[in-house]
């Protein structure tokens, strides 16, 4: 039976990080050992999500409150 292939998707990255912004999650690593790190961005990553989808939600509602302006605008067009 041929081996299936594994879903995970593998990447490597190289980030530069500005203390001054980043110093928290520098701090977190830095008291991470190192073959935990990658679990630690994992988890930071994943618990990022959420926030991400807010901002999205709240961005597609945003738009559509501005909706009627748009229409107002095009009435005023016609005119």
């Amino acid at each position: 039976m041929p081996r299936r292939r594994s879903r995970r998707v593998h990447i490597s990255l190289r980030v530069t990080l500005d203390p001054d912004i980043d110093g928290t999650f520098l701090e977190l690593l830095a008291r991470t050992p190192k073959g935990q790190r990658a679990s630690l961005i994992r988890e930071l990553l994943r618990s990022s999500y959420a926030e991400l989808e807010r901002q999205n939600l709240q961005q597609c509602q945003d738009d559509r409150q501005d909706e009627w302006l748009d229409y107002i605008a095009a009435e005023d067009d016609d005119l």
